[in-house]
């Protein structure tokens, strides 16, 4: 799985996922491949690295020709938000 450490600038650090469909391997004996969804290119997408105290900037997009309704979901401990 890839990560991905963003850009940072002062106290933010940056981060820009792409959803995409593509083809990924998914077993080897036998060879299989599956058509899936992910970001960056991978699936899952890729880890984003921050620190404590950062505040971050999560820039999600979709290429014109992929539009569809599927939603996304990002996930944090609660004690962590706000």
């Amino acid at each position: 799985m890839p990560t991905d450490r963003g850009a940072k600038r002062g106290n933010t650090r940056t981060f820009t996922l792409t959803a995409s469909q593509f083809s990924q391997q998914i077993a080897n004996f036998p060879l299989r491949t599956a058509t899936v969804w992910g970001y960056n290119g991978s699936t899952p997408g890729p880890t984003l690295i921050a620190y404590q105290g950062e505040q971050l900037k999560i820039t999600v997009g979709v290429p014109s020709a992929s539009r569809t309704s599927a939603s996304a979901a990002f996930h944090t401990p609660s004690a962590q938000v706000g």
